[in-house]
């Protein structure tokens, strides 16, 4: 993550930039500041528990 943190500063020229995973981006878009579980389901599916902060716990796909 810190790498792409980087590139993105680069090549937009910011001071700040943050890069967080998918199942973030999914707990943050649909629980907004809730606790909740979130699901993504597709060829690599996962899920999650989300404590309307951060993941709270986290199962991966297999």
């Amino acid at each position: 993550q810190k790498v792409i943190e980087r590139a993105l500063k680069s090549i937009f020229q910011v001071k700040k930039t943050s890069c967080h995973s998918d199942i973030l981006a999914a707990a943050r878009a649909t629980c907004g500041k809730e606790k909740g579980i979130v699901v993504i389901l597709g060829t690599g599916s996962n899920s999650c528990f989300y404590n309307g902060k951060k993941i709270g716990f986290k199962t991966p796909s297999r």
